[in-house]
């Protein structure tokens, strides 16, 4: 008589096909010659033997259902992360990328499959990405760097690339990267702000010290001129104390003069060329154009050089600005310049 399950029917079709290979066994007659006792017995231990076999079919199931749960979250988390997940080969080809990286990137991530990232890599930095993989790729170190990345749209931001070489003894088959995309356009924006401020800052201070030293020679030009004038009306002077007043007036135009053409020295942003310079005088001519509004202010600048100048290869202008940058930050209280 055929044995009727009372299994569920998703386990049907296993059942047919067990019945299906006990059919095809060659089976003795005599394993069916049993008493009736053992044959309560066997049917009792089937019944129990059941009962076990569903009730680890339903902790089965309750373990299936936890770890598609788990997975959906660890699904979620790695799609939603507020950075980019990508996993590269050795040939810079994506195997994997979350929802994030390809949003950064503006590409549809089932297309992102298989493109190389160095696509979204800008052209001047292509060096740095390559030399960024070559150390991740042989020294299997985790290596970050910073970069532009360029969007399909053809827009870019500033990304920072933290990239981890698989590790093979783990089982992974493929040879290459994982890597983390952080998008680093706002603190990037932050910095220069900043640094922005701090040229205010100093470009505040140094037009306060620019004043003070282009009043003290018009105020000795305007008083000698007005002397000059007063003289004149009165026709109480020499031909010596007009050349003297002209004398006066002509130094202290020269004055200003210098202070004009060493504020568009300082200003000048065109050419970005380094050469070999002279701290010495960069120092010195920056002092030089506050030193009267320093002195006024309690500001003390000690400088203090060696005998031999140190040189070094820069751009002027950069050297200046940072020269002034050191004055406006210390400028309540003292600064030393020693070398």
């Amino acid at each position: 008589m055929p044995y009727h399950s009372n299994a569920n029917p998703s386990q049907q079709p296993l059942r047919q096909q067990a019945e299906g290979m006990f059919q095809n066994r060659q089976v003795s007659p005599q394993t069916f010659d049993v008493s009736q006792t053992d044959l309560q017995r066997l049917v009792h231990a089937l019944h129990v033997h059941q009962v076990e076999l569903e009730l680890q079919n339903q902790a089965l199931r309750r373990s299936q259902q936890e770890s598609l749960a788990a997975r959906d979250q660890d699904t979620a988390l790695y799609d939603f992360a507020p950075v980019g997940y990508l996993t590269l080969d050795d040939s810079d080809g994506i195997l994997e990328v979350n929802l994030t990286a390809a949003t950064m990137l503006d590409v549809v991530r089932s297309k992102l499959l298989g493109m190389r990232f160095t696509r979204f890599v800008s052209r001047d930095d292509q060096d740095t990405f390559y030399l960024h993989r070559r150390r991740v790729m042989e020294h299997q170190v985790n290596d970050i760097c910073d970069m532009e990345i360029q969007r399909a749209d053809g827009t870019a931001f500033w990304g920072r690339l933290e990239a981890l070489a698989v590790d093979h003894t783990a089982g992974h088959p493929v040879e290459g990267y994982r890597m983390i995309l952080s998008d680093m356009t706002a603190l990037k924006q932050a910095d220069h702000n900043r640094q922005q401020a701090e040229r205010l800052i100093s470009l505040g201070t140094f037009a306060a010290g620019l004043a003070h030293e282009l009043n003290n020679p018009l105020y000795a030009i305007s008083s000698t001129a007005e002397y000059a004038r007063e003289a004149l009306a009165k026709k109480t002077y020499t031909q010596a104390d007009i050349d003297d007043c002209l004398v006066d007036i002509l130094s202290d135009a020269g004055r200003c003069t210098q202070l004009v053409k060493n504020v568009l020295n300082f200003a000048r942003q065109g050419s970005r060329e380094k050469v070999l310079l002279d701290l010495h005088p960069l120092i010195q001519s920056s002092s030089d154009l506050t030193q009267r509004y320093d002195q006024e202010h309690g500001v003390l600048i000690c400088l203090r050089f060696a005998h031999a100048p140190p040189r070094i290869v820069a751009n002027r202008v950069d050297i200046r600005t940072r020269t002034r940058q050191c004055h406006s930050q210390c400028c309540r209280g003292q600064l030393n310049y020693s070398k």
